[in-house]
């Protein structure tokens, strides 16, 4: 459990800020609650578990293919869920607040991955990754409709929201001296285009260290 623990990324929800550690995303198993519950993610046992505070511990949903990362929303209703397959990878949406557990297919690229929940736990982003480079896009809860709406131009990942829904922390990959740039861009609107030339040029200010 160390090593689960270590590679966590912690959900706890602050007036200020709602991350407590930074680690790549795809690397997030596991979602931890502020009163310690787990939400664990078992690709061998093609099973997410939900682990209480003492340590008990039940299914929540089995019988899906190789679940390998996941993020609990900010109101705790919905697990969105990183399925791996053979072409790529997938986003579906847990909704933990239906009597049966509703799983259901939120995206549909080639690969997509790194979901991060808005603090309105209608909408998140997530990046989709294509020959052509690694696109991140918008998608809301009860909606097929995606939108594309940052197109970095060096490697980068979204860590979170910051908790107005303004912006969202960006890490970008290692510069030379070993360390990672941090920095905050403008988070996209319910209603941005791929199309929105606006959104673009707000994205290009210098990453914080």
């Amino acid at each position: 459990w160390a090593l689960l623990v270590g590679i966590a990324f912690v959900t706890i929800s602050t007036s200020k800020w709602r991350w407590l550690a930074l680690v790549h995303t795809a690397l997030t198993i596991l979602a931890v609650t502020a009163t310690g519950t787990l939400y664990v993610t078992d690709p061998q046992g093609h099973r997410v578990w939900f682990i209480d505070a003492k340590g008990a511990k039940r299914v929540v949903h089995e019988g899906i293919s190789f679940p390998n990362g996941v993020r609990l929303s900010p109101d705790h209703k919905y697990l969105a869920v990183v399925l791996r397959n053979p072409a790529g990878r997938d986003i579906w949406l847990l909704d933990l607040a239906s009597p049966d557990h509703v799983f259901s297919r939120l995206t549909f690229g080639p690969y997509d991955a790194d979901p991060v929940w808005a603090p309105d736990s209608r909408r998140l982003v997530f990046w989709r990754r294509e020959s052509s480079g690694n696109t991140l896009h918008q998608v809301a809860l009860g909606s097929s409709k995606e939108s594309a709406v940052w197109s970095p131009k060096a490697q980068a990942m979204v860590e979170d929201w910051t908790p107005d829904g303004k912006q969202l922390l960006v890490r970008q990959g290692a510069d030379p001296s070993g360390s990672l740039p941090l920095g905050l861009i403008p988070a996209p609107t319910e209603n941005a285009e791929a199309s929105n030339a606006d959104m673009q040029p707000a994205f290009d200010i210098p990453f914080i260290k």
